[in-house]
């Protein structure tokens, strides 16, 4: 896993306010983004076409267990 900090709430990198994280930085909450890169792998993210039958569970399960096994170690 790979963090980056966001200076200036990601208005530097605008893809790191792609979620919902980005309501509460707005508001000064510290809040995380948890990404797979998900959307520059899949050409429905956030479209009226972005529907079950286009997401990689697969990925998405393999996405979770990384994301649990480090919170355990944290």
């Amino acid at each position: 896993m790979v963090g980056y900090a966001a200076p200036a709430q990601g208005f530097l990198l605008p893809q790191v306010r792609f979620s919902d994280h980005c309501s509460f930085w707005e508001h000064d909450y510290p809040a995380i983004m948890l990404n797979d890169t998900v959307m520059f792998r899949n050409p429905h993210y956030h479209k009226i076409s972005d529907q079950p039958e286009t997401l990689d569970f697969g990925f998405m399960e393999k996405v979770t267990e990384a994301v649990v096994a480090f919170a355990r170690r944290h």
